[in-house]
């Protein structure tokens, strides 16, 4: 729940898990809402750029926008969690399988799995007192 409460950017809320879990994606589904302003304003400065390097750089960051938006609209961030959660530990599967089981609901990309799952890593060891190892 910490995970979803972080991503929708609310402090932990009193109550019900459900009664959190909706809360938190409510907010997030007007984010998401918020977000398809800025990726049509990004999209327009994109086809306007000259420059390559501008032009890929904005094409890797509206993809990351774009899959934002669709998660939250269309499963929305706590059935992702929770069905990352399952195909990972549960099931010991890798990042492109568990891209390629959203993939008739919401095109994930297996970079964009691992993000998802670092942050509930970074969540989960948060709320234990625990640093975060990274790699160098």
């Amino acid at each position: 729940m910490a995970c979803l409460e972080d991503a929708a950017g609310i402090t932990a809320q009193k109550g019900s898990m459900l009664a959190r879990a909706e809360c938190a994606q409510a907010v997030l589904l007007v984010k998401s809402w918020q977000q398809e302003a800025t990726l049509e304003k990004m999209c327009r400065k994109h086809f306007a750029a000259t420059d390559p390097a501008t032009k890929k750089r904005m094409a890797s960051a509206i993809c990351k926008l774009d899959t934002e938006i669709c998660v939250a609209q269309k499963i929305g961030r706590l059935a992702l969690l929770a069905g990352v959660l399952y195909r990972t530990w549960r099931l010991g599967w890798s990042d492109r399988d568990i891209a390629a089981s959203f993939a008739s609901v919401v095109r994930l990309t297996p970079s964009y799995i691992r993000r998802v799952r670092l942050t509930m890593q970074v969540t989960a060891e948060k709320l234990q007192g625990t640093p975060t190892q990274t790699k160098n």
